[in-house]
C-alpha cells in the first residue's frame, strides 16, 4: 500500500516526483476537462467564448514576460545554490522576489487600466465594438490574476526545489475549481463576467492551498533586497534571455489572436479548446517528468561546477536520457492514439449543450494537426529545461527567435487559406523544428552524447502507439459507418468496442511481444520503493 504520508515527504529520485505529480495533475486535468465542457456547453464556440479566451492573452504575456522567464530559468539553478548557504539567506531572497514582482505586475496591472481600449484595438481587430468593451472590461478585472499567480508559483517553485511537490501539484486542482465555480454559479447572475470573477477565486485558490507548507518550512517575509542584491542580479541577467523568449512565444500567441478575429465567429475557441485537448497527456505524462527532473538536473549541474567533477555531469547525462527517454517512449503512444480517435475525444469532452456538429469537427481537426507536434512539444519543454539548469539561456533563445520568424508568416498564410486546423499544423511544424534544433545544441554542449535510450524510446514509441491506435481505431470507424447512429447509446457501445480492440492489442505489445518493459517507466529506486515506504540506495 502506498502510505498517504509519503506524498507530502521530499521525493528523493526523479521517478518518485514525477509519479507523485502525475497522479495529482491527473485529477486537476479532469477538473480541465470539466471546465472546458461546461464552457463549451454554455457558450458554444462562438464570440462570447472568443471573448474569455482573448481576455487572458494579455495578463499571461505580461506573467510570462515578468515572472515565469525567471521561475522557469533562473529560480531553480540559483535556488540549489542558496538552499546550501542556508534558508535564511533563502527567505530574504524569496521574500524579496514577492514584493519586486507584485510591485512590476501591480504598475502593469495600473497601465493596462488606462490604456485597455486601445490594446483590445491591436489585440482583436476584428471584434465588433461592443465586444471590443466587453473585452476591454474583462481584460481590466483579469490584471488581478498574474499578480495572485506570481506568488503563488513562486511559492510552488520553493517547494519544489525542497523536493516537495504533491501541495504544489494540487495548487492547479483549486484554480481550476474556482473557474468551474464562476461557470455553474456566477455565470448565472453575470454572464460571461461571473466566468471572469471565478478565474479570479481560482487563483486566489492556488496561492492560499500552497502558504501552510511554505511556513511550515520556516519561512518569514522579510524582504532583504540590498543583501540579496548580487544573487538578483544574476537571476534576473538569467532571465533576460529567457524574457525575449518568451515575448516571442507570447508574441505568437497575441498573433493567433490577431488572425482569428478575422476569421469567422468561434475560431480561436476552435483553436484554444482543440490545444487545451493536446496539453493535457502533456501536462499529465510529460511535464510531470519534467518538473520532477529539473531539481534534480539543477543540483547535479550545480554540484559539478563547485567541485569540478566529471561524476556529477555523468549523474546529470544520465538523469537526462532517461527523462527524455521516458517522455518519448509514452507521447508517441498517445500522440497517435489522439489523432486516431480525435473526433471520439472532441464529442466526449466538448460535445454538450451549445457546441454543435459543426464546432466539434473543426476542433477535431485541428486537434489533430496538434497531434504531430506533440512528441515533439513534450520533449522541445524538457530540453529547455535542461538548458535552464545548466544556466544557458541564450540558446533556447536563438531557437524561438528562428522558429517565430518562420512561424508568423505561416500563421498568417494557413489561417487565412486553410482557418484554425492551418494555424494548428503550423504551430505543431514550428515545435518539430524548434526541438530537433535543441536537441543537437544539447547533445554536442554535453560532448556528443549518442543518447541511445532517447532511440531506443522513439523505436518502442512507434510499435507501442500503432498497437494502442490502430486496430481500435479501425474498428471504431467500421462500427459507426454500419450502425449510422447518432444517439448516446450507440456512440458508447462504438467506444466500447474501440476500447475493447484496443486494450487487447495493447495487452499483446507489452505482454505476449513485450515491446515495452513498464518496469522502464519507473524503477525500482521510484515507484516501487513509493509503495513499500523505503528509500533508495
Amino acid at each position: 500500500m502506498i502510505s498517504i504520508a509519503k506524498f507530502f515527504e521530499p521525493s528523493p529520485t526523479v521517478e518518485r516526483g514525477a509519479f507523485i505529480i502525475a497522479v495529482v495533475t491527473a485529477f486537476g486535468s479532469a477538473l480541465g476537462i470539466v471546465k472546458n465542457t461546461l464552457l463549451g456547453a454554455q457558450f458554444g464556440a462562438g464570440a462570447e467564448l472568443d471573448l474569455y479566451f482573448a481576455a487572458f492573452r494579455i495578463p499571461d504575456f505580461l506573467y510570462n514576460i515578468f515572472i515565469f522567464s525567471t521561475l522557469s530559468s533562473s529560480f531553480l539553478p540559483i535556488f540549489s545554490r542558496l538552499i546550501i548557504q542556508g534558508k535564511e539567506k533563502l527567505w530574504g531572497v524569496l521574500s524579496s522576489l514577492i514584493l519586486i514582482f507584485t510591485v512590476v505586475l501591480g504598475i502593469c496591472g495600473l497601465v493596462v487600466l488606462v490604456f485597455s481600449h486601445e490594446i483590445v484595438g491591436i489585440l482583436a481587430p476584428g471584434f465588433s465594438s461592443v465586444n471590443a468593451d466587453r473585452l476591454s472590461l474583462f481584460l481590466r478585472v483579469l490584471m488581478i490574476q498574474p499578480i495572485l499567480l506570481a506568488v503563488s508559483n513562486l511559492i510552488a517553485m520553493t517547494l519544489q526545489g525542497f523536493k516537495r511537490f504533491f501541495i504544489s501539484s494540487c495548487a492547479p486542482i483549486f484554480y481550476n475549481a474556482g473557474i468551474i465555480i464562476g461557470i455553474l454559479v456566477f455565470s448565472q447572475w453575470w454572464g460571461m463576467m461571473g466566468v471572469i470573477f471565478g478565474v479570479i477565486c481560482g487563483a486566489l485558490f492556488h496561492l492560499l492551498i500552497q502558504l501552510p507548507s511554505l511556513w511550515k518550512l520556516g519561512f518569514s517575509f522579510r524582504p532583504a533586497i540590498q543583501g540579496s542584491l548580487p544573487h538578483l542580479k544574476e537571476m534576473f541577467l538569467l532571465m533576460i534571455p529567457r524574457s525575449f523568449a518568451l515575448v516571442a512565444n507570447s508574441f505568437l500567441s497575441l498573433w493567433v489572436v490577431m488572425v482569428s478575429s478575422l476569421l469567422i465567429p468561434g475560431s480561436l475557441s476552435v483553436f484554444d479548446l482543440a490545444n487545451s485537448i493536446q496539453a493535457l497527456p502533456q501536462t499529465i505524462f510529460a511535464l510531470s517528468f519534467i518538473t520532477a527532473s529539473f531539481p534534480f538536473l539543477s543540483s547535479a549541474w550545480a554540484a559539478g561546477e563547485s567541485q569540478d567533477g566529471q561524476g556529477e555531469k555523468k549523474v546529470f547525462i544520465r538523469l537526462a536520457e532517461q527523462t527524455m527517454h521516458h517522455i518519448i517512449m509514452v507521447m508517441i503512444p498517445v500522440a497517435m492514439v489522439l489523432a486516431v480517435f480525435a473526433p471520439v475525444v472532441v464529442r466526449m469532452m466538448l460535445g454538450y449543450g451549445n457546441f454543435s456538429v459543426d464546432d466539434q469537427s473543426q476542433t477535431s481537426l485541428a486537434l489533430v494537426m496538434f497531434c504531430i507536434g506533440i512528441p515533439f512539444q513534450a520533449l522541445l519543454m524538457f530540453l529547455v529545461r535542461g538548458f535552464f539548469a545548466m544556466k544557458n539561456t541564450k540558446i533556447p533563445l536563438y531557437s524561438v527567435l528562428i522558429t517565430s520568424a518562420l512561424m508568423i508568416p505561416g500563421i498568417w498564410l494557413s489561417g487565412v487559406r486553410f482557418g484554425v486546423w492551418g494555424i494548428a499544423l503550423v504551430m505543431s511544424c514550428g515545435a518539430i523544428l524548434n526541438t530537433i534544433y535543441l536537441f543537437f545544441i544539447f547533445k554536442r554542449i554535453l560532448g556528443g552524447v549518442a543518447f541511445p535510450m532517447v532511440r531506443e524510446g522513439m523505436k518502442k514509441g512507434f510499435i507501442l502507439g500503432s498497437f494502442a491506435a490502430f486496430p481500435g481505431g479501425v474498428a471504431y470507424y467500421i462500427i459507426h459507418a454500419m450502425l449510422k447512429g447518432a444517439t448516446s447509446w450507440i456512440f458508447i457501445f462504438e467506444l466500447m468496442i474501440a476500447a475493447l480492440v484496443s486494450c487487447v492489442s495493447v495487452f499483446v505489445a507489452l505482454y505476449v511481444i513485450k515491446v515495452v518493459d513498464l518496469r522502464e517507466l519507473f524503477k525500482k529506486q521510484g515507484l516501487n520503493d513509493l509503495e513499500n515506504g523505503s528509500e533508495p540506495h
